[in-house]
């Protein structure tokens, strides 16, 4: 067996490797054959206990960086690309990401070369990579969840709900997708970093890394936080002036569903401070109704709320009489 060694010194793959049990087709040639490996030890050898790869694409590349064939190893790590161009005899080889592989080296890809009527064996050492992909999503009023594209997520790997130096941000795609490849093994919580003025409204996604980990988790879902105020709007101008009331106590019916009436789960009672309190909501429009608890005058108000996620949500609430 000889070995090819990068322009380092360091041994890159064993050039060979074939098994008793295996014997190169000559119909394939000019070609390329041999196994996919979990390269444990980083010696470029598939050594005594290693694995093969099944289900790892290899590709072909000629001198020009153009996909000449594509190949997946079989049950035994073993793949074939037959039938080679040989383009002046140079090509390059390359462990696709199909199990988020890369090679055991740095280099991307193996320089290799075939000659006419020559099928070659190379075993290719790789190393398999845990992935952590998921979505997340803004909670909406009547419409399906969006995307909440722009937004950070990262792998708080010490569940300390904070984002260290030694943990990496990335952000949410357009379609509300993150990824995460080549994570260390170990436990983890994909958090999203909140603005103040959200919440979760779902569980965080967590469990615990292994080399050959593919976790495609449920979607991380948030919502609003709402600052309101409310005041009693005597004459009913619209405005608080300086002699009208805030209210301590006040009953909150959102319309989740569009039916114009209220079903059990949809209102709830806030004790106010200050004439002020916190509510959580989905994103979007959607009709509210605000009645003031305890007044020995009825005071309410409904009407129809724009939760935007552009900007921080803050609503005056003028409540009226009847």
């Amino acid at each position: 067996m000889s070995f090819v060694e990068t322009l380092e010194g360091r041994v890159l793959f064993s050039d060979g490797g074939a098994t008793a049990s295996f014997s190169p087709d000559p119909s394939w040639a000019p070609g390329v054959t041999g196994r996919v490996f979990d390269d444990v030890n980083l010696n470029g050898v598939m050594d005594d206990g290693e694995a093969p790869i099944a289900g790892a694409q290899v590709a072909a590349y000629d001198q020009q960086g153009i996909g000449a064939k594509l190949a997946t190893s079989d049950a035994e790590g073993r793949f074939v690309l037959a039938g080679l161009n040989t383009y002046g005899g140079s090509f390059r080889l390359s462990a696709m990401p199909g199990l988020e592989l890369k090679l055991a080296f740095n280099d991307d890809m193996i320089p290799f070369t075939v000659a006419a009527g020559e099928v070659k064996e190379i075993d290719i050492p790789a190393r398999p990579y845990s992935s952590i992909t998921g979505k997340v999503m803004q909670a909406m009023y009547i419409a399906p969840s969006q995307p909440a594209y722009g937004m950070q997520v990262f792998l708080d790997r010490n569940d300390n709900q904070k984002l260290d130096e030694d943990e990496v941000a990335v952000p949410v795609g357009l379609y509300g997708d993150y990824f995460f490849a080549y994570v260390p093994d170990g436990p983890y919580t994909v958090r999203p970093i909140l603005p103040k003025d959200m919440q979760l409204a779902s569980d965080l996604p967590s469990g615990t890394v292994t080399r050959t980990l593919f976790a495609e988790h449920e979607p991380i879902v948030i919502e609003a936080v709402v600052k309101a105020k409310v005041y009693l709007d005597e004459n009913g101008n619209g405005k608080k002036d300086p002699f009208e009331k805030t209210v301590k106590k006040i009953r909150v019916s959102i319309d989740k569903n569009n039916n114009h009436k209220e079903d059990r789960g949809e209102a709830r009672q806030f004790v106010l401070s200050k004439g002020g309190f916190l509510m959580r909501s989905p994103f979007g429009s959607a009709r509210i109704s605000f009645r003031g608890v305890g007044e020995r005058i009825k005071y309410s108000r409904r009407m129809t709320v724009e939760i935007d996620s552009s900007h921080p949500n803050t609503l005056l609430i003028g409540l009226r009489k009847g």
